[in-house]
């Protein structure tokens, strides 16, 4: 292949400028190829809220726990203190999962209000992002 100058610099030069630009490509490609982009890297915070199968596994600070706890009483008209009391005879035992579903009757039970009231409070003060117990 005959290359020609049109700017009048030498045939070496062309070529040279041809050859680098080949290669430029050619290392571009074998890289894309094997895979070697770099990811985006997940945020130290949100690191934390990940759980070991990819889910948020977000346990909320006891700030959070007493803030939560602050609004039921509100909502129900009890004190700070019975809700903070029943919400820990309800904890689950260790390695076993909470069960959502008779959370509320077991809650109002503890704090001698009505079912209906607890679910209505929870409903109330939940963050909007999590989920609710099932029903």
């Amino acid at each position: 292949m005959k290359i020609k100058s049109t700017t009048g610099g030498s045939r070496k030069m062309v070529t040279a400028a041809l050859v680098a630009s080949l290669a430029t490509v050619a290392v571009g490609g074998v890289s894309a190829a094997s895979g070697s982009t770099q990811k985006a890297k997940t945020p130290a915070a949100h690191k934390a809220d990940v759980g070991p199968r990819g889910g948020c596994d977000h346990r909320p600070s006891a700030a959070e726990r007493a803030k939560h706890a602050e609004a039921l009483a509100s909502k129900l008209g009890v004190s700070v203190e019975s809700v903070k009391s029943a919400m820990e005879a309800l904890k689950p035992a260790a390695g076993t999962r909470p069960d959502r579903a008779t959370f509320p009757a077991r809650l109002a039970e503890k704090l001698g209000v009505s079912e209906d009231a607890v679910k209505s409070a929870l409903d109330a003060v939940r963050p909007a992002h999590a989920p609710g117990p099932p029903r």
